[in-house]
């Protein structure tokens, strides 16, 4: 997902992967099955065959430690802010974990596309330092910011194994 802020002469593009349930949803998932697997399990204790509950509590460990973990990846983001002729690119979970900032006239944005199906790789480089972003976006959105880094005036090289990128 794409989120673009102006501000005055700032400018602030904000890429997150899409998120499709939040921790709230995910809690209501859990606590539903684990009330269908408690009642299972509790059924198959009353008749006999206890050894079933220790499975079940497996189970729905395994479902919340993966639910968490899902929305622990879900709370990336890759923040760009151009302002006063500079551009800074922050990376990280809740708060920037990786930082890079660059005279904006030295960016350049270099663009590949190995498989028709998968999305664009898109990266921003200065000298030798070169920054992978929106890894995470779908197609659709990998051309979408292509699209904005170019309405935001950053040069833009391009290979491509296709005849050509859209954008």
């Amino acid at each position: 997902m794409i989120e673009l802020q102006k501000n005055n002469d700032r400018v602030c593009l904000i890429l997150q992967p899409n998120c499709s349930a939040d921790w709230q949803m995910n809690k209501q998932i859990i606590i539903g099955v684990g009330l269908v697997s408690a009642l299972v399990a509790g059924s198959f204790a009353a008749i006999g065959a206890w050894l079933i509950l220790p499975f079940a509590g497996l189970e729905i460990l395994a479902l919340s430690g993966s639910l968490y973990w899902v929305n622990l990846h879900q709370n990336y983001r890759q923040i760009l802010w151009l302002e006063q002729g500079r551009l800074r690119i922050e990376k990280g979970y809740h708060r920037p974990q990786q930082s890079w900032q660059w005279a904006i006239n030295d960016v350049a944005v270099h663009v590949s596309d190995d498989d028709a199906g998968r999305a664009l790789s898109i990266s921003l480089s200065q000298g030798a330092s070169q920054v992978e972003i929106g890894e995470f976006l779908t197609r659709e959105d990998s051309q979408q910011l292509l699209l904005t880094l170019r309405q935001l005036g950053l040069n833009l090289r391009g290979y491509s194994q296709q005849e050509s990128l859209q954008a």
